[in-house]
């Protein structure tokens, strides 16, 4: 639907039209679903994992423009071209871009109702965690720290939905609350600075 649109209207295939027409279906699915399962929030269901699905899409098409020059993918190439298509300039940008948005977006959906979700906090916990773990993706793609730092936070964060949810949340339980996320905390920040080092071989093969 996407390369049909932008056929018509330009000849410049832009990031945007492949995450607003994955959105689009998913959300006239979710609206086809919910009036069967209504007290199961099953059209909130469809449409967060929807949202989980588009931002890991992007990143995947990321390298879309290097695939299509490469000199062993010449056929492709030469059928893209008689397709009258080109793809944005800014391809590669627009769809980290783009993944970090719809990632806002599905931990925003995701925290819609963790507590009074008929089916548990699990659907919560699950896009906080996809999240995370595209978050991991992106600053291993980008080398942009910021992505790093929202990594962690997510991970605590789907660590107290787990906590406050199905291990209670009295006064009695807080010390123990507060070391389950240093614990959890301090197991991120060695995998983060295992990542480290692919930023340090960058900067170098940079200057």
């Amino acid at each position: 639907m996407a390369i049909a649109f932008d056929k018509l209207f330009s000849q410049t295939l832009s990031v945007a039209l492949l995450p607003f027409s994955l959105l689009a279906a998913g959300s006239l699915m979710a609206f086809g679903v919910a009036q069967f399962g209504v007290a199961g929030w099953a059209g909130l269901h469809v449409l967060l994992a929807a949202l989980i699905f588009i931002p890991w899409l992007l990143i995947f098409t990321r390298d879309l423009p290097r695939v299509l020059r490469g000199d062993d993918q010449k056929p492709r190439l030469r059928l893209w071209q008689r397709l009258g298509l080109s793809l944005s300039a800014d391809w590669e940008q627009d769809t980290v871009l783009f993944a970090s948005i719809i990632g806002v977006v599905v931990v925003l959906v995701g925290l819609r109702g963790p507590l009074s979700d008929p089916h548990g906090a699990w659907w919560s916990i699950a896009a906080v965690l996809t999240t995370c773990g595209l978050a991991a993706a992106l600053h291993w793609m980008t080398l942009r720290r910021a992505y790093l730092y929202a990594a962690g936070i997510l991970l605590n964060l789907s660590l107290s939905i787990w906590l406050i949810k199905y291990r209670g949340h009295q006064a009695a339980d807080v010390t123990a609350f507060i070391k389950a996320n240093i614990i959890a905390l301090s197991v991120a920040g060695v995998i983060w600075l295992m990542l480290e080092p692919k930023r340090e071989i960058a900067t170098e093969q940079e200057t």
